[in-house]
């Protein structure tokens, strides 16, 4: 009977001191680097792959401006049949084709072929043209600018236009603000209908740059934001404007040169002209090695969020330095500037960042960091979370900016691509929608890490020491 206890209690022991050893070496191996053998661990794979929907270009020289979060583009491009025209991909429209706008009598001019990619627009004086595209909001109203055929590049008027109601479009303008302007142009329109505006008029020779703010209901509560002495806009199109949030009032962000020095800066301001804030050329909270390179694009959210600050960062080892070059972000509500991703990634990759209400992040057109799960995981290449077969012979070449996260938890990129046809490479604008893998969908089993096992296998250990010491102390009283 003694002999039965004893290995009723000792194979329990036994046993769990095998998974206490195996679970012990498992832990040092993935300390090591992963595998039980040590070294580097394998890349872990993104639970979701992305389909691409090509889109037809009315020709082959898109230039992107904005999107909203329902992946409506727009832009503008040279390569249409009547030359220069401002250029939008609308969904709710067409999910195969983008359009350039044009008005009735001049589409009525083109080919069928050609009016495929024209989208017929009333209110259009004769004389003009659209030229550009530059903002659009949610509920599908984009805003740009027109330009006369006797003067092109020299005289442009706002305009906005509804397309949510559908067809018939009908575009309205707006101004002038100035009577001696040659250049007004609408830059941005949020879900409230707030605007920027921009004006250029020419005086003794001298080019003077001016940004109006206001609602779109309301023009005469648009009126020229008054920058710091010296300093005006430096890129009109590259501004930036939030929606809403609740009671706080929208931000306005961008970039702003001194006429006199050339220097630039970052700019960020609510939209009531209140919080004016100024991004300093030096980053303390790095350390004295860190400071702002070049002033390159930039991106917001709508919480006011800013990335894409140029980074130089020295880094003096005995006789070397090390110049490199990141993408950091400027965070809403602080003067602190931090790096997009970890600090020490290739140079190559940080020189420009896109940023998303999520706190995920686009990556020099190419790269994805997803705030959740990039972070245990690191970073992604787009290219290879494209469904190939969802190409169609199309060939991906660049990001260029995201959504907000759909309900999977992964944003909708928005891409640059290209498409042989007839022998002739075409560009095309590529949508990028994410989705999840099955294996993803199928897994809902945890199973445990090491360490788990590890502490499991203690615990079983003092269970079993704890009732062989009680048996054996009743073994020896019976005896």
């Amino acid at each position: 009977m003694l002999i039965r206890a004893t290995l009723r209690l000792c194979l329990p022991l036994a046993a769990s001191l095998v998974v206490s050893m195996v679970a012990t070496s498992e832990c040092l191996a993935k300390k090591k680097g992963g595998n039980p053998g040590g070294g580097d661990p394998p890349a872990p794979t993104a639970p979701v792959s992305y389909l691409v929907t090509s889109v037809g270009l009315p020709g082959g020289n898109f230039q992107y401006s904005n999107h909203d979060d329902a992946s409506a583009v727009v832009g503008w491009t040279n390569d249409t049949p009547v030359g220069r025209r401002a250029t939008a991909y609308l969904p709710s429209i067409s999910s195969s084709n983008s359009f350039f706008l044009t008005s009735p009598e001049e589409k009525a001019s083109l080919s069928p072929a050609e009016a495929a990619f024209a989208l017929e627009v009333g209110g259009i004086d004769d004389g003009w043209h659209t030229r550009s595209a530059i903002g659009v909001n949610s509920n599908g109203m984009i805003v740009g600018n027109l330009e006369p055929f006797s003067s092109e590049n020299t005289i442009t008027k706002p305009f906005l236009l509804a397309t949510s109601g559908g067809s018939p479009y009908q575009l309205s303008v707006l101004g002038p603000f100035d009577t001696n302007a040659d250049k007004e142009s609408a830059l941005r329109i949020n879900n409230s209908l707030d605007i920027l505006i921009s004006s250029e008029k020419t005086v003794s020779g001298i080019v003077e740059k001016s940004l109006l703010i206001g609602n779109w209901n309301s023009p005469a509560t648009i009126q020229k934001v008054q920058f710091p002495s010296g300093w005006e806009v430096q890129d009109f199109d590259a501004l930036q404007l939030s929606d809403s949030i609740g009671s706080d009032p929208a931000i306005i962000a961008g970039r702003i040169v001194n006429s006199v020095s050339g220097e630039q800066k970052l700019f960020r301001m609510n939209f009531d002209h209140t919080n004016f804030e100024f991004a300093e050329p030096y980053i303390n909270s790095f350390g004295s090695e860190y400071q702002i390179g070049d002033v390159g694009p930039i991106d917001m959210n709508d919480k006011g969020d800013i990335t894409a600050i140029g980074i130089l960062r020295t880094q003096t080892r005995g006789k070397k330095s090390n110049a490199r070059r990141f993408a950091a972000s400027w965070a809403a509500g602080t003067s602190e500037y931090l790096p997009v991703g970890a600090d020490d990634a290739n140079a190559s990759d940080w020189l420009t960042a896109f940023i998303n209400n999520d706190g995920d992040a686009l990556l020099n057109y190419d790269t994805l960091l997803n705030g959740d799960w990039s972070e245990g995981n690191g970073l992604l290449n787009i290219a290879d979370l494209i469904d190939v077969a969802s190409l169609d012979g199309a060939h991906f070449e660049s990001a260029m900016e995201l959504t907000d996260r759909r309900d999977n938890g992964w944003p909708t990129i928005i891409a640059q691509g290209s498409r042989t046809i007839d022998g002739v490479s075409k560009s095309m604008l590529l949508i990028l929608d994410p989705v999840l893998k099955a294996s993803t969908l199928a897994s809902t089993t945890a199973v445990p890490e090491p360490a788990t096992w590890l502490l499991l296998s203690i615990a079983a250990q003092v269970c079993v020491l704890g009732r062989w010491r009680r048996r054996a102390k009743h073994v020896s009283n019976t005896h």
